[in-house]
């Protein structure tokens, strides 16, 4: 019935008369429910999405009954309230030390995964940033932090912030002893 009754108001009309009756037709939608239910319209980073064909579509609002579900809005209600978590480190990406040959400069390579939506296929991309590293501690294969940085050089606008993990260095000669020691045993 509110389809219909808004599709009747739109025909014939210019597009501000159109959006005013669209909000006649929103402000009138309560009186429309039973007098138990009530429309939720959730704030934008917690609305619904239905996936679409290409791409996705907005859930319309959720009717909520408000005799025995009060616990879901109390929930929704703590979710308004609560802030948004802001990342520790804004702009920073997480990459592979991949090339050390320049002085205080390293290759770091930065993986990044984003979904095919036509195919629901995750594809991995990986892009090469060049970082500065002050004290030169970096190895490859190390998993570093970079932070952007005032342009150093025509390729250099990144640095070294930490470094989260070393790549671990073995001993040949030690491997080559445990295995001998394995085949003898």
């Amino acid at each position: 019935m509110l389809a219909l009754s808004f599709r009747s108001t739109l025909r014939g009309r210019s597009l501000n008369a159109s959006c005013n009756a669209l909000s006649a037709v929103q402000s009138a939608a309560p009186s429309l429910a039973p007098h138990n239910r009530q429309y939720v319209n959730p704030p934008n980073h917690l609305k619904l999405l239905r996936r679409k064909r290409n791409g996705f579509q907005e859930l319309p609002p959720k009717v909520i009954n408000n005799l025995g579900e009060q616990e879901d809005m109390d929930r929704l209600e703590k979710l308004i309230a609560s802030p948004l978590e802001t990342p520790k480190y804004p702009n920073s990406k997480m990459g592979v030390v991949t090339g050390t040959s320049m002085s205080k400069t390293v290759k770091v390579d930065v993986k990044s995964f984003t979904k095919n939506l036509k195919y629901n296929k995750m594809l991995g991309r990986t892009k090469r940033f060049y970082a500065h590293d002050e004290d030169e501690v970096c190895k490859e294969g190390d998993t570093v932090r970079i932070m952007p940085d005032r342009p150093r050089s025509k390729l250099k606008r990144w640095y070294v912030h930490e470094i989260l993990d070393r790549k671990k260095v073995v001993e040949y000669d030690s491997v080559r002893e445990e295995m001998r020691d394995e085949r003898d045993a």
